[in-house]
């Protein structure tokens, strides 16, 4: 996904990579993704005021894009396991006014994860 995002002129996802990694039992591959910018929104203490989203956050642009570009990815890359806790919440340099969104946790696109585990 994150070549595609590239290809795109997207900033919506976490950086991944192509790893191999060598263990005792064998040879393994995997994506190495690093760290994501934004917040785990569902680690939030509920006293959190970050958890009071007010509907006027939703004007923003730069946010609406943010959300807009990832629903776009996610729908081109055939991911259907998008949800509120794999994706970081970005907040202004305040920490309080939501600016935009960071996907995480892409392993279900181009058909990885087979649709039955989705009750699909």
């Amino acid at each position: 996904m994150t070549s595609i995002e590239k290809a795109l002129g997207m900033h919506v996802l976490a950086d991944s990579h192509k790893v191999t990694i060598k263990k005792d039992d064998g040879v393994f591959d995997g994506i190495f993704m690093e760290n994501a910018d934004g917040t785990d929104f569902i680690a939030l203490k509920s006293d959190d005021k970050r958890l009071k989203i007010k509907e006027s956050e939703f004007n923003n642009r730069e946010l609406l894009k943010s959300i807009a570009d990832l629903q776009i990815l996610d729908y081109i890359c055939g991911n259907v396991d998008r949800h509120v806790g794999n994706m970081f919440i970005k907040f202004d340099n305040t920490n309080s006014k939501i600016i935009g969104v960071t996907g995480i946790d892409n392993d279900s696109s181009f058909s990885i994860k087979s649709f039955d585990q989705f009750n699909i």
